[in-house]
């Protein structure tokens, strides 16, 4: 069932009696947060962000009319057995409506604004709470993962503001709250993150990419024991097109290339059961690895150019000016310098920095993919 299907039917279930207020009035108010949560999470997994964004603002309704804000769990959440997790439901709402913001390429100040008071909070537990962790009730632990979940949420927004010392300390402390409570490291969206801001602080410092092959192998690893339920998780996709990255960061082109291919035949990918961000990632990691190895061509370039009118019709903005930068590469002048005018312009403004480095590489001459290669 494709994922914008599986919304529908969630948003269909929800809204079959509404109340005189627009909300569901067979529902409690906590079961309301949490299905307009996964609506939202449905529709960005769709790329039907503006859809999402509609849910989720309909979650944080929902969490200000029980008083759930900043002030109400500072300094720290308290933590109530048995009990609804306000703490937990509004740090994730806050994610959620924080990574919709990012992928539509909303403003930075936008951003840390949506996520501020959360993360003060969660830096705080991760501090304050780490030693209490691991013999904590299942209550403190949740309370320490939804604060893992906060900071490994600003650690990427600090990834796309080219702050990676800052991105990867917060990805570290997020990383020894998970060791505490769960035992395992940093795991899907915020593992893949993480990689992408140790290769980048390169490129080829042999430790970080060590580092980072041996992450990402153990989470491909895990997914892939036979007889196992997370052989049926779909961010295997993700996963793949990050050991891709890794395999070009290396220099092994032929490599990435054949991983890339394999993954492009998955059955996740071939009935749509993918995340269309995934199905993105993989078509832009294919189009890096082609001008890497000079095996870029006119079809190749007319492929790029559908990608990015999907991205702009889907409002996918932050993805649409980074595949812009790889578009650049693929010109030649004048046509390049504007494009990359452009990119700059559109991202300086909105105070996400994290191509500067690029925009300078290809304005000398050079390829900011290559730079990346060992």
């Amino acid at each position: 069932m494709e994922i914008s299907h599986g919304a529908n039917l969630i948003e269909i279930a929800a809204t079959q009696k509404i109340g005189f207020n627009g909300s569901p009035r067979h529902l409690k108010i906590e079961d309301q947060i949490t299905i307009y949560t996964e609506i939202g999470i449905c529709w960005m997994h769709s790329g039907r962000l503006q859809l999402a964004q509609k849910s989720i603002f309909r979650a944080r309704e929902r969490l200000q009319e029980m008083g759930a804000d900043a002030k109400m769990f500072s300094p720290l959440p308290r933590v109530e057995e048995g009990s609804f997790n306000l703490w937990r439901a509004w740090t994730d709402t806050l994610n959620i409506q924080a990574l919709i913001a990012m992928r539509l390429g909303r403003e930075r100040p936008m951003i840390e604004d949506i996520l501020k008071g959360a993360v003060e909070i969660a830096r705080r537990i991760a501090i304050e709470e780490l030693a209490s962790l691991p013999n904590g009730s299942p209550e403190l632990k949740a309370n320490g993962l939804a604060a893992r979940r906060v900071i490994c949420r600003y650690a990427q927004l600090c990834l796309n503001a080219g702050k990676l010392d800052q991105a990867i300390e917060d990805y570290e402390l997020a990383t020894s709250v998970e060791k505490a409570i769960t035992g395992k490291n940093l795991s899907g969206d915020a593992l893949r993150r993480y990689i992408e801001a140790i290769v980048r602080r390169g490129p080829c410092l042999p430790e970080d990419l060590a580092t980072a092959e041996m992450l990402i192998d153990e989470q491909i690893g895990h997914k892939q024991i036979a007889g196992t339920r997370r052989r049926l998780s779909n961010d295997i996709i993700s996963l793949f097109v990050t050991k891709a990255m890794l395999l070009r960061a290396r220099g092994e082109f032929i490599a990435a290339k054949t991983l890339l291919e394999e993954t492009e035949k998955h059955e996740f990918v071939l009935r749509g059961e993918c995340t269309f961000t995934a199905r993105a990632e993989l078509a832009l990691e294919t189009f890096r690895v082609r001008i890497a190895s000079g095996n870029f061509d006119r079809e190749q370039r007319s492929a790029l150019q559908a990608l990015l009118s999907e991205l702009q019709a889907r409002h996918h903005m932050s993805m649409y000016w980074h595949a812009m930068v790889v578009f650049a590469e693929m010109e030649i002048e004048p046509r390049k310098s504007e494009i990359l005018l452009q990119a700059e312009r559109s991202l300086s403004s909105s105070l996400w920095y994290r191509r500067t480095n690029d925009f300078r590489i290809i304005r000398e001459g050079g390829s900011p993919i290559m730079a990346m290669v060992c």
